[in-house]
């Protein structure tokens, strides 16, 4: 999310996007995701954004921050039209 931040809007202003991430935002993005019908991944995400990764984990985790971010991708609505109509305003 980082990268593509960076693409957009270049370093400076994308390394703001944690620094302004504030633990309210995290906490409000956990609440609605545990309303969405829970799948292994959602768990896992959610899992890490609430407690922080341990050295023991079996798999690699992202830190709680990260994964509230990626939380958001489950959030927001897709986009308007789907994959056919994106395809089609590029010819």
């Amino acid at each position: 999310m980082n990268q593509d931040f960076t693409l957009l809007f270049e370093e400076e202003v994308s390394n703001l996007l944690l620094q302004k991430w504030d633990p309210f935002f995290r906490d409000n993005v956990i609440k609605e995701a545990k309303r969405l019908t829970p799948t292994p991944e959602l768990r896992r995400m959610l899992q890490a954004a609430e407690s922080p990764g341990s050295e023991l984990d079996e798999a690699p985790t992202y830190d709680q921050e990260m994964s509230a971010l990626l939380l958001l991708l489950y959030l927001l609505p897709p986009s308007p039209g789907g994959p056919r109509y994106r395809r089609n305003m590029g010819q």
